[in-house]
């Protein structure tokens, strides 16, 4: 609870008379401290700010060791996230979240477990799951709005995919009701935003950015769609009021949808650095900078100059590591 310690528990291990070794380290690998103990807890106090990695190893009465080895990132001080419970996924890869009121989805990819699950996080020291879906191949995306839930599947990476989108209605949350979806060859979508009873998906099977209304959820209709200029895969996109950000991989736009049946685009920046993959965008709240992050190894986080449209330019760069990517940026009030 303090800001200068660590407090950290962790699964037992199989077998009898086990005694488990917590290291503390630097990020660096440099060892800090190391205790043994046969709980399930262990308390570290005293620690400078900063970041620390804490292992924990099982041994048995043999000096075998017991199970994996379980290890956990952490952030020690006054700006930190404040661990409060956790919800198993049963899947390949959780992919996407989102959230609305205290309900949460889960998207991902399992051939055996789940492709959905939604959490009800009211008391966030005891978050329960409301329902699992499986069978839904590789969900790409997800969104949450309006009593509706959205799933994303991209018939262009799973061909075996008929559905392109599925909506569930979730006024009662364990019992999701599928009601309607989008299908190819209308379009495909790799993600999703969703805004006032409408979405926006990135069709790359249209290669395309798509607006729909869903006034009735059983039967999605198209208001209008914006194909950008340039060639390669359409990827993201960032709805405000009447504007479409969209993230094109060797590019961005910002597309006036004030009628979504005819879009006008503003302008598009074309990426003028080696190796890009623009993967999805974040604006500030008055539109005059934009947020960006890459897919791609060193994929750094840019932020860029909107307010000219003949003169879009880069303000900074942030890169957490050469071999990390910053793979999803969000803006909130003036932080990313």
């Amino acid at each position: 609870d303090e800001a200068d310690g660590l407090i950290s528990g962790w699964k037992a291990a199989e077998g009898t008379e086990i005694t488990y070794t917590a290291t503390l380290e630097s990020t660096d690998g440099t060892l800090l401290q190391s205790q043994e103990t046969t709980q399930l807890e262990q308390e570290f106090t005293g620690l400078a700010e900063g970041e620390y990695v804490l292992r924990v190893v099982a041994t048995d009465a043999g000096g075998q060791q017991a199970g994996a080895e379980q290890s956990l990132h952490q952030w020690v001080g006054d700006n930190r996230l404040l661990y409060r419970n956790e919800v198993p996924l049963v899947m390949g890869a959780g992919r996407a979240i989102a959230g609305a009121g205290n309900l949460v989805v889960v998207g991902g990819f399992s051939d055996t477990g789940d492709s959905l699950i939604l959490v009800d996080i009211s008391d966030v020291f005891n978050p329960q799951v409301q329902t699992r879906i499986s069978g839904l191949g590789d969900v790409q995306d997800v969104a949450i709005g309006g009593g509706l839930m959205f799933a994303a599947s991209d018939t262009t990476l799973d061909p075996s995919q008929t559905m392109a989108v599925r909506i569930w209605d979730i006024q009662d949350p364990a019992h999701p009701a599928l009601v309607g979806n989008i299908s190819p060859p209308q379009d495909s979508a790799h993600t999703l935003f969703w805004k006032d009873g409408q979405i926006c998906l990135a069709s790359t099977l249209n290669q395309r950015y798509a607006m729909y209304d869903l006034q009735n959820p059983a039967s999605p209709t198209l208001m209008g769609a914006y194909q950008p200029p340039s060639p390669a895969m359409v990827h993201d996109q960032f709805w405000t009021e009447d504007t479409l950000y969209t993230a094109q991989t060797v590019g961005f736009s910002k597309v006036d949808v004030s009628n979504p049946a005819a879009p006008v685009e503003v302008w598009t920046k074309l990426a003028d650095w080696d190796n890009p993959f623009v993967h999805n965008l974040a604006p500030d709240p008055e539109g005059k900078w934009l947020a960006m992050s890459e897919e791609t190894v060193g994929g750094m986080l840019r932020i860029w100059d909107i307010q000219n449209p003949d003169d879009i330019h880069l303000l900074s760069t942030y890169q957490t590591s050469p071999e990390h990517s910053i793979h999803n940026v969000y803006v909130r009030d003036h932080t990313a």
